[in-house]
């Protein structure tokens, strides 16, 4: 209880700083939807029931499920005038033979005296495209009839067992396509099932499809809440530059927005605390292009989903959230070829069905901003101080950098068996950066020299297959990796300064500088299976064996080495969970994973339990709570000056510990109609959090040559220039997504209040501050509207500003740091956009623009300090980077 005491003690205290107007709008909200009352007035006069209950369910947006055939020999005439659905279905059903029950999410008809049949059938499936063939991963499968359900596999596969009704009603949907509801007669005992989606609405004489067409998130409740993406609808979304599912996932409540990086902070962790799955191959950097663009073409993304705490034994290793994506397998029907070309980059994507068996898809990507430079890379690129530091003692740089990315896909699918799937994956991509500047004071010129190479690359195969109406297995082995060289020259000129001045550093030019490299190399087997054991459990169970290898290095430019590691080691993990599923509206899902790490042979015990429960149709409940370990993590150095400022490191038993976190999350649902609330409060721990801490390059308040020339004034007095400082930390708060949809129209807003709170022994004598991922308050507002050929959209956001450090103090051997702290300013900005749909021959063109920051607001999201201390004087040099001022984008999307 002393954590749930916690958080209402920590809400209390902090309901205050709420912007009043944030606090007015979520609870007007609130309180108009709790006094509102819905009425259900009907009138029929000699009209077959089917169609009644077709109308109510277009009507009302209320799930209804019956028997089309039956219910069409049945004539009603009736007023009815209730307040309530299950006040409205009994009196419509009254004088007939049939009843109703309400189970997942549905209304299911049937008769009063309902006799299952003796006999027992077995369901094995695939969910799949109707046109290209493309498997639809998570697709959500319903025997409405039989209280029973499945969600297919990665691969789109599902399987029920013991059914016992005879026909099977049955209903699939999946995010972006349309409900189909359908009724099978069966005859055999074994049925095997090829169930195809469409993504536009029709009606076929026993087929009734019913859907939202506009739909770009959703909520999916399997015990616990995944939230996930409709990447086709991604690019009438607003955009910097391209299509980008991580910039869409920071328009979610809990989701932190950091213009300048797409690696995701969920819930105030470091985006390092975060599992990026890519067809289960761990992705170890986000971001392109100084952070602006994802490391993953969007247009080989498939399904996306993101679990923001509280997640299944399936997944470990990170103690934050899990972002779990599938790409897709290539159309098996016909060849594609389709692509993008905006103002920043260029996207090719081919998609080719060798045989029946065999298809491919291949993509390549390339900014072309180092051959020819638009004005919106210009603006992106753009570094600038403006009127916000007004100190006489900073240098004030204005920069430019230059940089250009590629990155490429392959994925063959192997289908030898209509059940059985091989997989090939591979991908990778590189970055380049530069950027040179200079500044002045008082005659002493200041230049700099910073160059940086950054890449991702990983391979995987894949083996899938569905054995039996009970069981799936999924067995993968692969490598990913991730690699960053930074190089950083500073030089200070003196040469004409005043004498006066002498007393910065004996020479008249200085150069310092600094090298270093972080390289993670990572090696996997993995097994997971599910078995059915009844169509009201479901066991979960599999391992995990990973090899990881990383490197580090730091020196100063005259070889003095802050640090150098070289650490390999195993993570071995077994975890089983069991689905419990009670009278159709309670899950329960206790489950756990043990790991043995070899760094410090310990084993770990992560225990985890969720709960849903769903009282009434759209109405739901839910608690988890689980404990988390992390084998490697990014270590931050907040002094540092690149573009990435932290480093990945693996635990040993010596200054690196294992990473530790335990989440406790209570949140509801209610769904009505077309209007969805989605509220969660969540509290965290963190232990084993790390920082590296470290003596300027910069500093000179030592015997020059003894500090710069060589390490013997630190092996003799056993002083080293670093040092990695261990903390803890406790992150909660509370998230709100209020949603409308419609066939033409979806609008969300998401509101966030967290905070994410540190503690290190080593800094300001162990109090309390803000982590660099401290962002109070978060509002965006999204709009998608489609008009015929038209599709317009808009994002607005407000956030709090980020925390940043003003100064380090410490002493030489760096035993405590003092520090100080300022926020950025508030950001807001907002967008527009517009797309037009048409067809010239045979290729489908869509082209449209995007306007960012319509009211050119003046933002920032990053600041770069460097102090230098020569003697008895002391100044910084200080870069703040200002974000996307206003500027247009156009694009053309092209499919042939």
């Amino acid at each position: 209880m002393r954590p749930i005491m916690d958080i209402i003690s920590f809400l209390k205290k902090e309901i205050d700083k709420i912007p009043k107007c944030i606090f007015v709008i979520v609870l007007s909200l609130f309180f108009d939807w709790s006094l509102s009352a819905q009425t259900y007035n009907v009138s029929y006069q000699n009209s077959p029931l089917s169609e009644i209950l077709l109308d109510i369910s277009k009507q009302y947006n209320i799930k209804v499920a019956f028997d089309h055939e039956k219910a069409s020999s049945i004539y009603i005439n009736k007023t009815i005038s209730e307040s309530s659905v299950e006040a409205l279905l009994k009196k419509l059903l009254q004088e007939t033979d049939l009843t109703y029950e309400y189970r997942y999410n549905h209304y299911l008809i049937h008769d009063i005296n309902k006799k299952q049949s003796s006999a027992i059938c077995q369901i094995v499936g695939v969910v799949s495209d109707e046109e290209s063939g493309e498997a639809l991963p998570y697709a959500n499968v319903i025997i409405l009839n039989d209280f029973s359900y499945a969600i297919t596999s990665s691969n789109g596969l599902f399987s029920i067992k013991g059914v016992k009704v005879n026909p099977i009603h049955l209903n699939i949907s999946y995010i972006g396509y349309e409900q189909l509801d359908t009724t099978i007669k069966w005859t055999d005992a074994n049925i095997k099932l090829d169930l195809k989606l469409k993504r536009n609405p029709y009606q076929l004489a026993s087929i009734v499809i019913n859907g939202r067409n506009n739909e770009v998130i959703d909520m999916r409740n399997n015990g616990n809440v995944s939230i996930a993406i409709n990447t086709q609808k991604l690019i009438d979304l607003p955009t910097v530059t391209e299509t980008d599912v991580f910039r869409a996932l920071q328009l979610l409540p809990g989701v932190n927005y950091f213009e300048n990086s797409t690696g995701i902070s969920i819930r105030g962790s470091s985006s390092d605390q975060n599992l990026i799955l890519f067809d289960g191959q761990t992705i170890y950097n986000l971001s392109h292009y100084y952070g602006f663009v994802s490391a993953l073409n969007p247009n080989v993304i498939k399904d996306v989903q993101i679990y923001k705490g509280g997640y299944d034994v399936q997944y470990g290793e990170r103690v934050s959230g899990i972002i779990d994506i599938t790409s897709k397998n290539g159309d098996k029907e016909k060849a594609k070829v389709y692509g993008d070309l905006n103002l920043l980059s260029a996207n090719l994507t081919t998609e080719i069905p060798i045989n029946e068996k065999i298809s491919m898809i291949a993509a390549v990507r390339r900014s072309y901003s180092d051959i020819y430079a638009t004005e919106l890379a210009e603006n992106m690129s753009k570094k600038s101080m403006s009127q916000f530091i007004n100190d006489p003692s900073t240098i004030v740089n204005i920069t430019k950098p230059s940089y250009y990315f590629y990155d490429y896909n392959f994925k063959m699918t192997i289908r030898p068996k209509k059940y059985e799937t091989f997989l090939l994956n591979s991908y990778g991509g590189k970055d380049y950066y530069k950027n040179v500047y200079n500044g002045s004071l008082n005659d002493i010129l200041i230049s700099g020299d910073d160059k940086e190479i950054w890449k991702n690359y990983g391979f995987s195969g894949s083996w899938q297959r569905q054995w039996n109406e009970s069981l799936y297995s999924d067995t993968q082995i692969g490598t990913s990796g991730y690699y960053d060289e930074s190089n950083s020259l500073s030089r200070i000129d003196k040469t004409n300064s005043p004498e006066y001045l002498s007393d910065y550093l004996p020479f008249s030019i200085n150069d310092f500088g600094k090298t270093g490299y972080n390289d993670i190399r990572d090696f996997h087997i993995s097994s997971k299976f599910q078995y059915q054991i009844s169509n009201n459990n479901q066991l979960d169970f599999g391992a995990i064996v990973r090899h990881t290898d990383i490197k580090y290095k730091k020196s100063t430019f005259n070889q003095l080495s802050y640090d150098d590691i070289h650490f390999a080691g195993n993570i071995a993990s077994v975890y089983a969970q069991d689905k419990i599923d009670i009278r159709g509206n309670i899950t329960i899902k206790p489950g756990v994973r043990i790991n043995y790490y070899s760094g410090n042979k310990n084993f770990f015990f992560e225990p985890r339990l969720s709960i849903n429960y769903t009282p009434r149709e759209g109405l739901s409940f839910r608690l988890s709570t689980g404990k988390y370990n992390q084998f490697i993590s990014k270590v931050a150095s907040v002094q540092e000056t690149n573009y990435n400022n932290s480093f990945w490191v693996m635990a040993n038993n010596r200054e690196h510990p294992v990473l530790g976190s335990n989440h406790y999350i209570i949140g509801a649902t209610y769904e009505k109609k077309k209007f969805l609330i989605d509220v969660e409060a969540y509290y965290k721990t963190l232990k084993g959090i790390q920082e590296f801490v470290y003596i300027s390059e910069f500093r000179s308040n030592y015997d020059l040559n003894n500090f710069y020339e060589d390490n013997r004034v630190f092996s003799i007095s056993n002083i080293r220039p670093s040092k990695y400082i261990i903390g803890t930390g406790k992150l909660y708060g509370i998230d709100i997504l209020l949603k409308y949809s419609s066939k033409s129209y979806t609008s969300w807003i998401s509101y966030s209040y967290g905070r994410s709170l540190y503690r290190y022994n080593n800094i300001n004598s162990g109090k309390e501050f803000n982590s660099p991922y401290d962002v109070p308050h978060q509002l965006s507002w999204t709009n998608m509207y489609s008009l015929k050929k038209w599709n317009f959209g808009s994002n607005l956001l407000f956030t709090s500003g980020s925390t940043y450090i003003t100064s380090n103090v410490y002493d030489d051997a760096i035993t405590n740091v003092n520090r100080t702290f300022e926020r950025l300013p508030e950001y807001f900005r907002f967008d527009l956009s517009a797309n037009y749909n048409m067809t010239i021959s045979k290729i489908r063109l869509k082209t449209g623009v995007t306007l960012m920051n319509v009211f050119n607001s003046e933002n920032y999201y990053d600041v770069n300090i460097k102090t230098y201390d020569f003697n008895a004087n002391t100044f910084s040099q200080t870069t703040l980077v200002q974000s996307q001022s206003f500027g247009i984008n156009l694009f053309v999307h092209f499919e042939f």
